[in-house]
């Protein structure tokens, strides 16, 4: 909590630094080399290096001063970072702008060293959702299909297969649920096996998911709205706990006690 990475994606292709702040507002360091816009940053769980990832293809490890520890290549651009929550493995998410534009995963270790390449089918080529399960035994990734793998690189489930692209995606906090939230309005709440334990319909995009982190309830970002549900009967009105309205998309994310909710 000491220290914030920043990234500013410039839509021209111009911007492809990536900073560091103190909690105060001080600027730490510029972290330079990429040679693309760089579209996300993700910082290990012992707060000890921070993963970017660019167009250009290549993850880049730094620490906590700005230098640069190591770089991983890569020839497609990465949309997303996941590290596992004991922080031993980085996953990438890079699309390949061929064909179906595919979604493809590569498994790293802190050191450097490849563990494996996964892979989705068709993403639409705008992004690729990733997340490791809160207990560290699943990856997830996908953007209209979604796929589960164990940690051993094993292919568990297939979550959900085609359709609009979904943008929103959670995990619950115990690791038995994820909510997916599509273009169409549509949610799904489905279980790790991909069965659908809980679904709504609502009259705009689903922007942003996020779970309370006792699972008692369930975050739905619109477009000027937010809606609080319960998790497994988001559609039933008896079960609607807040609404808010929210301009634009309706980003949120909560306080690690689960006390406060910061809407953006």
């Amino acid at each position: 909590g000491t220290l914030l990475a920043s990234t500013a994606g410039d839509p021209q292709g111009t911007n492809d630094t990536a900073s560091l702040w103190t909690a105060a507002g001080r600027q730490v360091a510029t972290l330079t080399g990429h040679t693309g816009l760089v579209h996300c940053a993700a910082w290990s769980p012992d707060s000890q290096l921070l993963a970017t990832a660019s167009q250009d293809g290549s993850v880049r490890l730094w620490d906590r001063t700005g230098r640069l520890v190591r770089s991983l290549p890569g020839a497609s651009p990465v949309f997303s970072l996941a590290w596992s929550p004991d922080g031993s493995v980085l996953a990438a998410g890079a699309i390949a702008f061929t064909g179906q534009l595919p979604g493809v995963i590569t498994v790293w270790q802190r050191d450097g060293t490849k563990i494996r390449t996964l892979g989705t089918s068709f993403t639409g080529g705008k992004f690729l959702n990733l997340a490791w399960s809160p207990d560290g035994r699943l990856l997830t990734a996908g953007a209209s299909d979604y796929i589960d793998w164990g940690a051993d690189g094993s292919q568990m489930a297939i979550l959900r297969q085609g359709g609009s692209p979904a943008w929103a995606m959670a995990w619950s906090a115990d690791g038995t649920t994820l909510a997916l939230g599509d273009e169409n309005g549509t949610l799904a709440i489905v279980d790790t096996r991909g069965t659908t334990v809980g679904s709504a319909q609502f009259q705009s995009d689903v922007n942003a998911l996020s779970y309370v982190p006792d699972d008692s309830g369930l975050i739905v970002g619109l477009n000027g709205r937010i809606q609080f549900v319960h998790p497994l009967d988001p559609q039933n009105p008896a079960h609607a706990i807040w609404s808010a309205d929210a301009a634009d998309d309706g980003h949120v994310a909560w306080s690690p006690d689960g006390r406060r909710l910061a809407i953006a």
